[in-house]
């Protein structure tokens, strides 16, 4: 009887620790994984990268901390955090069944103590943390991307920092009659990084839906799936041109002889940036897909408004 009694505790014990490896074995294999992991980032200015977390288990999202060192579970050391994403720059959202998309702004203050930092003798790479928290136990997992401190060149993900468009006469909102051409106008970019810079013209003509912040977005700030779906509007000029790790570019717009002229009422250019291939900053988003994100940023494109005025009628 004891030795009966003795086996079934054995037995009890041999499956508790099997149950209790292949539960560990399943929390493993549910942890939230992100790509890219890691990521050269200007020293001096702000990044844009593109992020997907995937594995999501019913997890929402928490805030995200850009610090200089972490833990063993990847949350932020006390007392190392350098700056939290503005909302303003929080463009995240859902993707497929169970991946989250984050576009990863990183303000130039961040980069600037991320370097003074490395100055005092630290080391020369920080991190961008993502909490997801599980809304049945309220537990917190933690996620963590490599920030390497580098020059603005090419080793760092193509992405826009800032885009202008403005007219060659310097007016902000001009009127011209009907069958006139307007001034020239055209985009100054600063960007980071190198690579194919894609996209074209589009104008919003009287009458059409206005475009919404999502429509104004360029394309590699998007998930996947929400890509196709930004309204399109009347096409002037494609373009397609090389980045030189310059950090800055004028893109001139289409002549404007090619606009529309017939349409009285209030006109709306639009710069419409598609996304490319970019090796330091493309996304792997899970089932051997990968995502171009050249061309992101965490911002929606301006737009130039203009307005067409009627012929007057000469008077005799």
């Amino acid at each position: 009887m004891r030795q009966l009694f003795r086996k079934s505790l054995q037995a009890l014990a041999i499956a508790a620790t099997a149950t209790a490896a292949i539960a560990s074995q399943a929390s493993h294999s549910l942890a939230v994984t992100v790509s890219p992991t890691g990521v050269n980032v200007r020293t001096f200015g702000a990044t844009t990268v593109f992020l997907t977390f995937r594995g999501l288990n019913n997890q929402t999202t928490a805030e995200a901390f850009w610090c200089g060192d972490i833990n063993a579970d990847q949350s932020c050391v006390a007392g190392t955090i350098f700056g939290r994403l503005p909302l303003r720059s929080n463009l995240s959202r859902p993707s497929g069944q169970n991946n989250f998309t984050d576009i990863m702004t990183i303000p130039p203050s961040v980069a600037r103590r991320a370097y003074q930092d490395a100055v005092r003798g630290n080391r020369s790479e920080f991190f961008y943390v993502r909490r997801f928290v599980n809304p049945t136990t309220g537990q917190s997992e933690f996620v963590a991307v490599t920030c390497r401190l580098a020059g603005g060149g090419a080793r760092v993900p193509l992405s826009l920092t800032r885009v202008q468009l403005k007219f060659a006469d310097g007016k902000p909102t001009p009127a011209i009659t009907v069958g006139e051409d307007l001034p020239k106008f055209g985009a100054e970019i600063r960007f980071n990084g190198t690579g194919r810079l894609k996209g074209r013209w589009e104008v919003v003509l009287p009458g059409d839906p206005l475009p919404t912040r999502e429509d104004l977005l360029p394309e590699a700030s998007l998930p996947i799936e929400r890509r196709a779906l930004q309204r399109r509007y009347t096409t002037i000029e494609r373009f397609d041109m090389f980045l030189q790790p310059t950090g800055r570019v004028f893109l001139p717009g289409p002549d404007p002889s090619r606009l529309p002229k017939g349409l009285t009422g209030a006109h709306m250019l639009l710069l419409r940036i598609e996304a490319t291939d970019d090796r330091e900053g493309n996304s792997d988003i899970g089932g051997q897909r990968v995502i171009s994100s050249g061309g992101v940023a965490g911002f929606p494109l301006p737009t130039l408004r203009y307005f067409m005025t009627p012929k007057q009628s000469r008077v005799e």
